[in-house]
């Protein structure tokens, strides 16, 4: 089975939960066969977890 294209762009994307269902589900089947891409899956979540904690605590220190 010949992968479709799957950009950094379509990681973060699921990441933010702005992808519709079935590219949601391609992208996901997609970090399943892929270690790299769920390396790079994880080092997203990762990222925007620590953000979103960043932001949080600047805000509490406005």
């Amino acid at each position: 089975m010949k992968d479709n294209i799957i950009s950094d762009y379509d990681l973060q994307a699921l990441v933010d939960d702005e992808l519709g269902p079935l590219k949601a589900n391609e992208v996901k089947a997609f970090i399943a066969r892929n270690p790299d891409a769920r390396k790079r899956y994880r080092e997203l979540q990762r990222q925007t977890r620590d953000l979103k904690f960043w932001w949080k605590s600047a805000q509490n220190k406005m």
